[in-house]
């Protein structure tokens, strides 16, 4: 309806205590030459069919069941597609059995279903909650997320920060908040032409927006390498 209006950046809110502070981690996942190859000659360049090919490796898949099982308290990880977090909901479930339980919110899921959610993620902190960039991005409130997991990304700024808002809502003994930020590294040389893949493209978007906001951040790399 307008221009978008600041009146206070997020440094400011954190400095005044009136929200948490976020520690980053960006997690660059480094692919075996094979994986890069194989999704490479599938994409094509095609920014949604290489978020497809890449967001179904099984070793991705693994990073994310094995960062679930450390947390000790309430995450949240957010995806873009349907079938990525049907999938992932599926694969976290087995893997985390007895362990820790596995919410699950997109846009099907009824207001009171997403309330009892919130209520339980209030009163728990053995959760680990799927939800969708459009259910949970904004307008939702629940004070006892202390992980926060983009499982795929966006570049879009107010995106990004709405997002990372979700996990800054203060409570007691909640200083800092944990945001994971997973990045797809294909990039190669093909023929002499180095290849940038999209994920790389958006995360570098990313940081521009953790630094202009003035948010700490590490850059952690993960060599993935093939399941014997």
């Amino acid at each position: 309806l307008g221009p978008v209006v600041e009146y206070t950046t997020y440094k400011q809110l954190q400095d005044a205590g009136y929200i948490a502070k976020i520690k980053i981690f960006n997690m660059i996942l480094q692919y075996p030459k094979k994986v890069k190859k194989e999704v490479i000659e599938v994409s094509n360049g095609d920014y949604h069919k290489e978020t497809v090919e890449i967001l179904k490796q099984p070793l991705r898949n693994s990073v994310i069941a094995k960062m679930c099982k450390k947390f000790d308290q309430n995450a949240l990880l957010l995806f873009t597609r349907i079938e990525h977090g049907l999938a992932l909901k599926e694969i976290l479930e087995v893997e985390l059995a007895g362990k820790k339980k596995v919410l699950y919110i997109d846009g099907s899921i009824s207001g009171p279903e997403r309330e009892s959610i919130r209520k339980e993620m209030e009163t728990r902190n053995d959760l680990i909650l799927l939800a969708s960039y459009g259910t949970f991005s904004t307008g939702s409130s629940v004070k006892n997320i202390h992980n926060l997991v983009f499982i795929s990304g966006y570049k879009s700024r107010i995106k990004v920060l709405q997002s990372i808002g979700r996990a800054l809502r203060k409570m007691a003994g909640k200083e800092y908040a944990n945001l994971y930020d997973l990045i797809d590294d294909i990039s190669c040389t093909i023929d002499g032409k180095k290849y940038t893949n999209h994920s790389m493209r958006h995360a570098k978007e990313r940081i521009k927006i953790y630094e202009k906001e003035g948010f700490e951040y590490r850059t952690i790399k993960i060599e993935l390498k093939e399941q014997q």
